[in-house]
């Protein structure tokens, strides 16, 4: 990714589960990251400014949504 982690933070070890009836279709998945400018220059997408965070929004071609963010503080 065009991103790092800071000194210190433990990295998420993500786990997609394979299970029947886990997710369905449109399902979000939100992951909170320490530059989300980094990801939208990787994917050429716009940050969208939200109260909470600065965020992305990426769709696959399943409908699975994921939002990536940085929190503000």
């Amino acid at each position: 990714m065009a991103f790092g982690w800071p000194d210190g933070v433990s990295k998420p070890w993500p786990f997609l589960s394979e299970h029947r009836g886990d997710a369905s279709p449109e399902t979000l998945v939100y992951i909170r990251v320490p530059d989300v400018e980094g990801v939208a220059k990787e994917f050429n997408v716009e940050v969208v400014e939200q109260p909470w965070a600065r965020e992305v929004h990426l769709t696959d071609s399943d409908g699975n949504r994921l939002g990536i963010a940085t929190p503000r503080m």
